[in-house]
């Protein structure tokens, strides 16, 4: 059965949500089906509530598998919260160390430039060396690769 509050709170509500439409008329019936039970008259579980109290009188309100539980899951996100802290720290380092490789290298280069006064009289040629003859300029040869046995 609605209380009397009940009722006229679900008209307000009806009027607040539903602008325009018509207020339908809420009547205090007690009707019920047959397979209904009724509610109010249900006899009330009793909890069994044995966790007891913790040292300091506080009234315990969670099982030990329930404390068990979120030990276990508060371990777990603190494993990876160091787990993710190391491989941050170990991906830092790596990039610091190829930084300072690239670095390196790029002074090495800068001071160490190639010796670009080699010229072409003095490159090697199918490893034959120039060797001046009497009669004119050193003679090079080309050996040119054999093809499919022609």
């Amino acid at each position: 059965m609605l209380q009397s509050t009940d009722i006229h709170r679900l008209k307000d509500f009806h009027a607040t949500h539903f602008p325009g439409q018509v207020t339908p008329e809420i009547t205090n019936v007690s009707g019920r089906a047959k397979d209904e039970p009724d509610l109010q008259h249900l006899p009330v579980p009793e909890v069994v509530d044995d966790l007891g109290f913790y040292q300091d009188g506080v009234k315990r309100t969670l099982t030990e598998e329930q404390v068990k539980m979120f030990r276990h899951s508060e371990i777990q996100r603190l494993l990876k919260e160091r787990r993710v802290a190391r491989e941050k720290e170990e991906k830092q380092r790596k990039r610091q160390a190829l930084e300072l490789e690239r670095n390196t290298a790029k002074q090495h280069f800068d001071n160490h430039p190639k010796n670009s006064d080699n010229s072409v009289d003095t490159l090697m040629y199918d490893e034959q060396p120039d060797v001046v003859t009497e009669g004119g300029p050193a003679t090079k040869t080309f050996l040119w690769p054999k093809l499919g046995g022609l």
